[in-house]
């Protein structure tokens, strides 16, 4: 099955927060129903605004371009095929993922290439990378190591993996079903199961893993640098560069790359983050340089250097192209931000390296929409969107405006950036699971009353989307245009 967010599918009860009477509608006619996100939908409701999207994803690949750089966008911030395949068609050379369940859903999205930006150790999901490796020949899945031990780990379950392949079968205590599955492979030959065309790309074209290719593909391998304090990655040059040649010395693998997230330092842009982050960024260049002076890397294609998440890529790409003629390898700096496409009210607003370069800022495309049910005390106003709607592990998010009687009322300009209205102040305190807490202060009349919708500016997209099935799109005057799917 593939699922490049052109494939059709329906509206059901599973869709949270979709108006009842949309059960059964095709996703191909969302956009002709002509819903009014704020009069037919229930609440709490995300909803992403079309607008907003297209620019953001037309700003990342403009600057892309400019500076000579790909993108590989971490997936797993929206896991939407319908969001991804925006994102392949505005440019982006791959796609990140932080698991082995994750690539394969993103190579089931239809997407070519695939970097698991993390150690990938297990046993099952290396199987399945060089099953799919195999029968796929054009793609390329990618994985992290940061020590000697993972890539003799990596060596073992490949090495083990084959060998039990190869070895017949004891069918003496197989169940029937086992059986059955037995006389099918052994009337097909393993040649043919291997070039025989996979009717599911994401299953290696061998359904149940029922056979082994005798000569695997070499994983492509990229050496994650790390910091002190933060989580995987090498500590130092030197043993990354023992790293580097262990796997060039793997037959099962290849040297490609090198890697880090420099997001571990921290996201606020000043100085005592902004530094850190850039003499990071120049150890993991010093690594990539002495393994091209070592010739560890595989022949014939660029070096990857990739870092970047969606706070510091401007450095990033500051870093590592520079004095770019100096290297020994042709390189491909590919940096792999993931929230840039709905960006963010908070978070990712205060930290984008365009917002203080009077540049054309991403623009934030996601918003919560909630309503206020009860206000029980002076000062307070519960509403119906709680920690299973949104996201809170960065930062609250913030009251943007409120819809009333048809009119919707900003508060301050809109963006979060000011008080409510001048008059007072409206903030989101904490969460329960379906409730969240409102906190009035001010003079004069509450801004909310029960029976208000709220507007929720997110914080940290990531754990939102995950909290959604399906989040409808709407124009600048929500009414919702289309819908995309997320697949956790």
């Amino acid at each position: 099955m593939t699922m490049n967010g052109d494939d059709e599918w329906l509206i059901d009860w599973r869709c949270k927060s979709f108006p009842p009477l949309a059960e059964g509608t095709p996703a191909s006619q969302i956009g002709e129903a002509k819903w009014d996100l704020l009069t037919d939908f229930t609440t709490p409701v995300a909803a992403l605004q079309e607008s907003a999207l297209a620019h953001n994803l037309d700003r990342m690949r403009s600057y892309c371009a400019e500076h000579g750089v790909r993108i590989a966008p971490h997936g797993k911030t929206t896991m939407s095929p319908e969001l991804i395949r925006r994102q392949l068609e505005h440019g982006a050379w791959a796609m990140t993922a932080a698991t082995a369940w994750q690539a394969r859903a993103m190579l089931t999205f239809g997407v070519p290439r695939v970097i698991i930006a993390n150690e990938c150790i297990d046993p099952v999901g290396l199987q399945w990378i060089v099953h799919y490796m195999w029968v796929n020949r054009d793609a390329e899945v990618y994985v992290f190591v940061d020590s000697i031990d993972a890539v003799e780990a990596m060596r073992t379950a490949i090495q083990e993996s084959v060998a039990r392949a190869r070895r017949p079968r004891n069918l003496s205590s197989a169940t029937p079903s086992e059986l059955a599955t037995s006389a099918t492979d052994g009337a097909r030959s393993m040649l043919d199961r291997i070039s025989a065309p996979s009717g599911d790309p994401a299953s290696g074209g061998f359904p149940g893993f029922p056979g082994f290719p005798p000569v695997a593909r070499p994983i492509p391998v990229l050496v994650e640098v790390g910091v002190v304090g933060g989580r995987a990655g090498v500590r130092d040059v030197s043993t990354a560069v023992a790293v580097g040649r262990a796997v060039a010395h793997a037959p099962e693998l290849e040297l490609a790359g090198v890697g880090c997230f420099e997001g571990v330092l921290g996201g606020r842009r000043v100085p005592e983050v902004v530094e850190p982050v850039r003499e990071f960024l120049r150890t993991t260049r010093r690594v990539g340089e002495e393994l091209m002076d070592a010739d560890a890397f595989r022949a014939e294609r660029p070096v990857i250097l990739t870092a970047g998440g969606s706070a510091f890529f401007d450095q990033v790409v500051d870093v590592f192209t520079a004095d770019r003629e100096q290297y020994r390898r042709p390189v491909e700096v590919v940096i792999r931000s993931g929230c840039y496409v709905t960006h963010d009210h908070s978070t990712y607003r205060e930290a984008s390296p365009f917002r203080s370069a009077g540049e054309s800022d991403f623009v934030p495309a996601m918003q919560v929409w909630s309503r206020v049910l009860s206000t029980p005390e002076p000062g307070l106003a519960i509403i119906d969107a709680g920690k299973r709607d949104i996201s809170t592990d960065a930062r609250m998010p913030l009251v943007l405006g409120r819809w009333r009687d048809g009119v919707y009322q900003p508060f301050g300009d809109g963006t979060g950036d000011d008080d409510a209205g001048g008059a007072a102040s409206v903030i989101v305190d904490r969460f329960n699971d379906q409730h969240g807490y409102v906190q009035m202060t001010g003079a004069g009349t509450p801004p909310l009353r029960v029976g208000d919708l709220v507007a929720l500016g997110i914080s940290h997209p990531c754990t939102t989307f995950d909290k959604w099935r399906v989040i409808p799109v709407v124009d600048d005057e929500r009414h919702v245009v289309g819908a995309v799917r997320t697949f956790f």
